[in-house]
């Protein structure tokens, strides 16, 4: 491929132009440029702006050939096999963005299932955790009682050892 300068693509964009029998301002319109900037520009002819709008030309007028307005190689018009390629292109294209448009749809539906298991492992976690603090509240209970009657029962016998103290002495060698 050829080194191409603005000034050729700029020639080019007027030969497509006139070509298609469009005056400057319906041009403009077409490709989403104000028309008194469209008409700067081309006068420029060494504005690299408009040739960002290259794309833009191209995808409006598939019958023009892309190699001719990027390079100014070949013909003006797309050949059978280059709009084929383009078909082929834009049918594969239109099948990858139903692909996406789907797979956002799945992606959607697992963030939802994952949000959702989220919740459901938050409930049985706050679950167990109540039940974990109820266990730990009747185990505390119960020694709390198992202090209390130990207590009450040393206090019970203590008064028998004070009566006899030499049978307590001779209990505790035994």
């Amino acid at each position: 491929m050829k080194n191409t300068s603005f000034t050729e693509i700029f020639q080019r964009i007027e030969g497509l132009r006139k070509h298609k029998n469009l005056s400057q301002t319906t041009f403009a319109e077409q490709i989403d440029i104000p028309q008194s900037t469209f008409t700067k520009q081309m006068k420029a002819k060494d504005n690299e702006k408009l040739a960002a709008y290259l794309w833009k030309i191209a995808v409006l007028y598939p019958e023009i050939s892309r190699i001719w307005i990027f390079f100014g190689e070949g013909d003006m018009l797309a050949s059978k096999n280059e709009l084929q390629n383009e078909r082929f292109q834009a049918d594969n294209q239109d099948m990858l963005l139903q692909k996406i448009a789907f797979l956002e749809e799945q992606n959607k539906g697992l963030q939802a299932d994952k949000d959702n298991q989220a919740r459901i492992f938050q409930i049985a976690l706050d679950s167990q955790t109540k039940a974990f603090d109820a266990a730990m509240d009747a185990k505390n209970e119960v020694l709390t009682n198992y202090r209390r009657l130990s207590a009450e029962l040393v206090l019970k016998e203590e008064p028998a050892i004070k009566a006899d103290p030499p049978a307590a002495k001779a209990a505790g060698q035994k």
